[in-house]
């Protein structure tokens, strides 16, 4: 099947589906769609030269002889229950195995999707950061958080690349700056300490700065944990007064 009657479209409205992998009975791409949306994955494989992980994978069940299997998991939805329902069941898979081929989270995700007790503490409970050492400062990651793939992506997210004042960076391999806050959503959600900081170039051959560090100690990391800071106001870099 490559598409539906009107009939069944007019019934379906807007609906959420998963392409299946029928080599594992797992699925592998989740969506929102309306009409053959469900179809229009493999008609792409088939027709476009353009390659991504979802038409690699569709390729690849081809190639073996089997078809993609299309489920639709809920349908005769509004705009906004499809989108709430894609981003619920892209967060479950996402959290417990990395299955899916999709390359955009779902609707909202960062700010209501799937988060463990700690993080939803975080979010609705945290003490305000009143004031911030003269040796830190606190990079906001909003772009760039992982919040499945734990600590480690965490620091690999804040560790670079960062417009920074080399007056404020004094040495690198004994800074002013020592302690780095990583802020998610105006949340410190990590804490580390500063080996040395170093230059990297971005594409356009401006300097930025980076560092290696590690986490910091329990008592400097449980001074700043879980505080919530003022506004940043756009800017991923802030200072102590």
């Amino acid at each position: 099947m490559q598409k539906f009657d009107e009939k069944t479209k007019v019934a379906l409205n807007n609906y959420v589906y998963a392409l299946i992998d029928p080599r594992t009975s797992k699925p592998f791409y989740i969506g929102k769609g309306e009409k053959d949306r469900v179809f229009d994955h493999v008609n792409d494989a088939n027709s476009m030269i353009f390659e991504s992980d979802k038409l690699k994978q569709i390729r690849d069940i081809q190639n073996e002889g089997l078809e993609v299997h299309h489920v639709i998991l809920r349908h005769g939805l509004d705009t906004e229950q499809a989108y709430l329902i894609e981003a619920s069941l892209i967060d479950y898979v996402e959290m417990f195995s990395d299955s899916l081929s999709n390359e955009v989270s779902g609707h909202e995700t960062k700010l209501f999707g799937a988060m463990s007790v700690d993080e939803i503490r975080r979010r609705y409970s945290a003490a305000p950061l009143e004031t911030m050492g003269a040796e830190c400062v606190r990079i906001n990651i909003n772009k760039r958080y992982d919040r499945a793939k734990g600590r480690n992506a965490v620091y690999e997210a804040t560790r670079q690349a960062w417009v920074i004042s080399p007056s404020r960076i004094g040495d690198p391999k004994n800074p002013k700056i020592k302690i780095v806050l990583s802020e998610f959503k105006g949340i410190v959600v990590e804490v580390f300490e500063v080996d040395n900081w170093f230059r990297v170039f971005d594409k356009n051959g401006k300097s930025r700065w980076g560092f290696n560090g590690h986490v910091a100690n329990t008592i400097i990391r449980e001074k700043y944990l879980n505080r919530a800071g003022k506004r940043s106001y756009g800017q991923p870099i802030r200072f102590s007064k």
